[in-house]
């Protein structure tokens, strides 16, 4: 299987990788005219083999491909854990299929996250997309207070929590699906207020931290949606 690299520069019929993606097809001891994959995370993939090695690697375009985006798209609104917790929750929600992920501040928040550990998660997320061969690349917000987040949004708003319904009990909205996932402290009594009327969704009985659940309550959504597409398309 081909490995997918990072490109974003201007399309011609030779380009020229960064020194990070140059350097990764060292690491990788690629040969000339072996094949690779670029892609822009924008959901443009470029098939291609490598021209010519050196500090600045050289591909040659054969094929360009466009995907789109699926719908309903999925927001992950959560809590920040500490430390390389919160490193492990971006790339398994990248993995997974997230969109977006937004770092919600609680009332019991134990770490707000400041500009370079935002940084942080765009190079995981970029890294991670490449190595699940997403053609998108989830965004990376700045950290917001759930009350201003709840009135600049549009879309559904499923909370996860140990009591709630079962996936197949909640009905989808078609555009966009936010999870959010709170503090491990749990939520305040006006946090609990301004949630009041949100759909629950449980993840079961056991306490969770807060990446776990983050990346748990996104794969059983992307599974739940992914399979009811498929057994829409048989019948």
């Amino acid at each position: 299987m081909a490995p997918r690299l990072f490109f974003d520069g201007k399309l011609k019929e030779i380009v020229d990788l960064d020194k990070e993606e140059s350097r990764h097809v060292n690491v990788l001891r690629l040969k000339k005219e072996d094949k690779v994959e670029l892609f822009d995370g924008k959901g443009n993939i470029f098939k291609g083999k490598i021209e010519s090695l050196g500090k600045t690697v050289k591909v040659k375009i054969i094929e360009n491909t466009q995907e789109k985006k699926e719908k309903p798209t999925i927001e992950l609104w959560t809590a920040t854990p500490k430390g390389e917790r919160s490193d492990w929750l971006t790339e398994k929600a990248t993995e997974v299929g997230v969109d977006k992920i937004v770092p919600v501040i609680f009332k019991r928040s134990i770490t707000i996250p400041k500009k370079n550990k935002i940084e942080r998660w765009k190079r995981i997320a970029k890294t991670a997309s490449a190595q699940s061969k997403r053609a998108f690349i989830p965004e990376i917000s700045e950290p917001i207070e759930l009350k201003k987040a709840l009135q600049k949004t549009k879309g559904q708003i499923i909370v996860c929590t140990k009591q709630g319904k079962n996936i197949t009990q909640i009905k989808t909205e078609k555009e966009k699906i936010i999870l959010l996932v709170g503090p491990e402290g749990g939520f305040s009594e006006e946090e609990l207020q301004l949630l009041k009327e949100k759909e629950k969704l449980s993840l079961g009985k056991n306490t969770l931290r807060t990446e776990t659940a983050g990346v748990i309550g996104a794969s059983v959504v992307k599974l739940y949606l992914n399979n009811t597409a498929n057994f829409k398309n048989q019948i």
